[in-house]
């Protein structure tokens, strides 16, 4: 058995440690204390002694590297030298061991990109050594025992998860077949997470969490990082049913725009942009549009120095990146059609390696900004519970009457509010409030979602509206003449209600002011807004109504320029066109091969 040279290792920490920046390992270190941190608090924690044997012989790691062939097109496998290759091995043994004895080493190696042939391996060493448990192996055995019984386990979200499959990453071969090998092993990761975490259940957006990881490990692995993904990286809340880490990290990305970007932050609210697209960015860790060779390099750096740390770097890195084609933009539809496509990625030309080095170079301000601006959004959040008690206790001097409904717009849209999918309607239990399903879709990649509950007094919204393109032409000329109705529909209501909103935001503006609302003010006031208008919540409520239409209206656009291109491709090829017999539905599939998964 051949054992790790740790003494060479460190010795070329030594060397780094003289020539590196202060800060490029500033964030792994961080991440260190805060697992050390809970570690000691978690009664689940061993101290186990480090094993210092290779699981694999080095020479048969080099044959793994130089015959690796990537399921993602674009990537091709890379020459590891027999130094990087000792540092790969004792990172596959332990992570975390790597990351705490030579920590500048390690974020040089990861940042400079993992071999896509020991890829899946490291990020399952990184993610298992994770959190306060540390990943022990015992844990890791009791999720890989618990995955067949839990991916075989009847939860309400199977038929919701079986409409995402074919819309994730389908221009990838492993995913691209309806029922096909790579569908079946999402559609188990996520059947046996909503069975393992009932409280979060199924999501949109995590779809584009696991089809990365399947593209590098099997689906019992997939399924162990995935929940180690959640629970120790700060994701976890991100899809919880009040989804109060999204919320969270809207604030968070909102203060670091203006104080990091503020020329691009005063542009975009020049136009009366909402930082509304982010959500979009941030539920998919920006699968959604990032291109993959790119993606797994954001991946990368999740796993070695945080989710939300990278998610913000990334997010200020591609800003500070497309400054000029922003700024350059007039139209509010423009900017958010580029914001939420694929178009934001083209800057960098397919280059990985310039990404990476943008996001680790990207400032973020002082060490601690986050948790600074965390415990601010605790503290704002404090505030609003305070004053719609206040509104609260309001009901008791005067009878309000009853709120109006504002207008939803763009009815294929998705707000956040309806991320969370609570199961089949028919198996569901007590539960009063009617559902419907609509499916949304993102440049090559899509998802569906449910109308539930409200869940959060704030409504984001993002991503794009997908609809049922059919392969034949007339069935696409039929869809884009309706987008072009509907979209003509949609302006004149944005339209109308932006002549409402201006009247409402005098009238709640000169309200929050306090005295300078009149009587006639308030009385205008309640009659338009009913009890919650007593507080500035409801003058927010309306901004977020207001900026969740204009980002619909852009994505609906590019919609209807993706149908027009499918049309041309179409009007192309419709000699040789054969109109495909109709696909039975999936109810009818459900005893056969469809519920394989």
């Amino acid at each position: 058995m051949e054992h790790i040279d740790w003494t060479s290792l460190f010795e070329i920490e030594a060397k780094l440690v003289t020539s590196a920046h202060p800060d490029s390992s500033q964030l792994l270190l961080a991440r260190l204390e805060k697992q050390q941190n809970s570690r000691q608090s978690s009664p689940r924690a061993s101290l186990s002694e480090s094993d210092d044997t290779c699981t694999i012989p080095l020479d048969q790691l080099q044959h793994q590297v130089d015959t690796y062939e990537s399921a993602i097109p674009g990537i091709v496998s890379s020459s590891v030298s027999p130094k990087d290759l000792a540092f790969w091995s004792a990172a596959m043994v332990s992570f975390n061991d790597c990351a705490t004895r030579i920590p500048h080493y390690s974020c040089d190696m990861v940042r400079g990109g993992v071999p896509p042939a020991l890829r899946g391996d490291i990020w399952k060493s990184m993610a298992y050594t994770s959190g306060g448990d540390c990943g022990s192996s015992e844990d890791i055995a009791s999720l890989k025992y618990l995955y067949d019984s839990l991916a075989n386990e009847w939860t309400p979200y199977v038929k919701i998860i079986g409409r995402d499959l074919h819309r994730t990453f389908p221009e990838i071969d492993l995913f691209r077949e309806q029922e096909g090998k790579g569908q079946i092993m999402m559609g188990k990761v996520l059947r046996a997470y909503s069975a393992y975490d009932m409280q979060v259940g199924y999501c949109q957006g995590l779809t584009f969490l696991v089809g990365p990881l399947l593209l590098h490990m099997d689906d019992c692995d997939a399924f162990c990082v995935l929940v180690k993904l959640l629970e120790n990286y700060d994701l976890r809340s991100m899809f919880a049913a009040d989804m109060a880490g999204l919320h969270l990290k809207m604030f968070q990305f909102e203060s670091l725009l203006e104080a990091q970007l503020p020329e691009i932050h005063a542009h975009l609210k020049s136009l009366n942009i909402n930082t509304i697209y982010a959500s979009q960015w941030f539920m998919s860790l920006f699968a959604v549009t990032c291109p993959l060779p790119m993606l797994v390099r954001i991946y990368d750096l999740m796993f070695l120095e945080g989710v939300t740390e990278t998610l913000m770097r990334t997010a200020m890195a591609i800003l500070k990146r497309n400054k000029y084609n922003l700024l350059n933009m007039t139209e509010e539809e423009d900017v958010l059609q580029h914001l939420l496509g694929r178009r934001l990625w083209d800057v960098y030309g397919g280059d990985g390696d310039l990404l990476a080095s943008d996001i680790t170079s990207a400032s973020l301000g002082a060490a601690d900004v986050l948790t600074q601006l965390e415990h601010e959004y605790e503290a704002m959040v404090e505030e609003r519970r305070r004053v719609k008690e206040v509104a609260k206790e309001m009901k008791d001097v005067a009878a309000l009457p009853k709120s109006r409904s504002p207008k939803r717009f763009f009815s294929q849209g998705w707000s956040l509010s309806s991320l969370r999918v609570p199961g089949d309607r028919s198996a569901s239990v007590s539960t009063n409030s009617d559902r419907s399903t609509r499916s949304v879709s993102g440049s090559g990649a899509s998802i569906v979602s449910v109308d539930t509950e409200i869940m959060s007094q704030v409504d984001y919204a993002s991503s794009v509206s997908s609809f049922d393109m059919s392969p034949t032409a007339g069935k696409t000329e039929a869809a884009v003449a309706a987008l072009e109705l509907e979209l003509q529909q949609l302006r004149k209501e944005l339209e109308q209600e932006k002549q409402e909103r201006k009247k409402d935001r005098e009238v709640v503006g000169a309200f929050i002011k306090g005295s300078s609302a009149d009587e006639g003010s308030l009385d205008m006031l309640k009659s338009q807004f009913g009890e919650a208008s007593s507080s500035a919540l409801s003058y927010e409520d309306l901004m977020m109504q207001l900026a969740e239409s204009k980002t619909n209206e852009a994505l609906a656009k590019q919609q209807i320029e993706d149908l027009r291109d499918e049309l041309s491709h179409v009007e192309l090829s419709k000699d040789t066109l054969t109109v495909p017999k109709t696909a039975a539905k999936h109810s009818k599939k459900e005893s056969g091969t469809w519920l394989k998964w």
